[in-house]
């Protein structure tokens, strides 16, 4: 239970979704009512004097919804262009065995950064999004703890899920990494761009997706956390087994982001856990 910031009343993170920062659910749709009233003076330009028609007048009169258009439209693009090819390609087709090269990992970075770009954008336009990142080394000590926790608790779940999914013989397949990984300079640029990697995923799974989704679908966060977490398990494109292992390690995350936002420690688990996973390939 968390105390909220405006009214001093107790309420559950679960119910309330994260990107209340802090408030009770009551606070949180008078935040939302206000800000749908004010919408219409603030993102619609006010008509021409030349062309008074009667249009602005009527947009004005228009009922608004409980969660603002642009943001449905919004979400619902970013998934369809982030997600919607991969997830269509692995319905329609097999899985591509084209092997990650060094270069294609350097050039991957400059899309992770751009994602990265973009998310920043879209959330911080309203000025509304809190990032709640950490003010001192102490918080920052907190974030690396907290990230090596989550390291080992998603490095346990998924050696149990795995071993239960081997007595069930789900398929399973090497991935494209463990060929590439295989390559001096592609494991050490693997290495390098891990961390930026880890950031732009988490940054678009979870603090994007689920704060955009929990504005959307209030009340249900437990069905955020499992959208957000098929939609990292279903971009990786693996096999099943391995989609299995990474779609508890995407639970694992959205839970951790949705009970206290905290961004930095996913990110340093996320990036942990590729920079070892990555260590058998070329070992071997």
């Amino acid at each position: 239970m968390s105390v909220c910031k405006t009214c001093g009343k107790k309420y559950s993170k679960w119910i309330t979704p994260v990107s209340a920062h802090g408030v009770c659910r009551d606070c949180f749709e008078a935040e939302l009512a206000q800000e749908n009233k004010a919408q219409p003076h603030v993102d619609v330009a006010p008509a021409p004097p030349l062309q008074g028609n009667g249009e602005s007048v009527s947009e004005e009169l228009r009922p608004q919804s409980l969660v603002p258009v642009d943001v449905i439209i919004e979400t619902l693009g970013v998934a369809l262009v982030f997600f919607g090819g991969r997830i269509l390609l692995d319905w329609l087709g097999p899985e591509s065995k084209s092997t990650v090269t060094t270069y294609e990992i350097v050039a991957r970075s400059l899309t992770d950064l751009g994602w990265i770009l973009l998310v920043v954008c879209l959330l911080n336009r309203n000025g509304r999004f809190q990032w709640q990142l950490p003010g001192s080394k102490k918080a920052w000590l907190v974030e690396l703890e907290w990230g090596a926790v989550l390291l080992v608790t998603i490095t346990l779940a998924k050696m149990i899920v795995i071993l239960i999914g081997r007595k069930m013989h789900l398929a399973s397949s090497p991935t494209v990494w463990a060929e590439a990984l295989r390559h001096h300079n592609t494991w050490v640029a693997f290495q390098v761009i891990a961390p930026l990697s880890a950031t732009y995923q988490e940054l678009v799974y979870r603090v994007y997706m689920q704060s955009r989704l929990t504005q959307i679908l209030r009340g249900h966060s437990i069905l955020v956390v499992l959208i957000c977490a098929w939609l990292f398990a279903a971009m990786h494109g693996y096999a099943p087994l391995q989609s299995v292992g990474v779609f508890v390690a995407g639970l694992i995350y959205g839970a951790s982001y949705q009970l206290n936002g905290k961004i930095p420690r996913l990110v340093i688990a996320h990036a942990a856990n590729n920079m070892i996973g990555g260590f058998p390939s070329m070992l071997g």
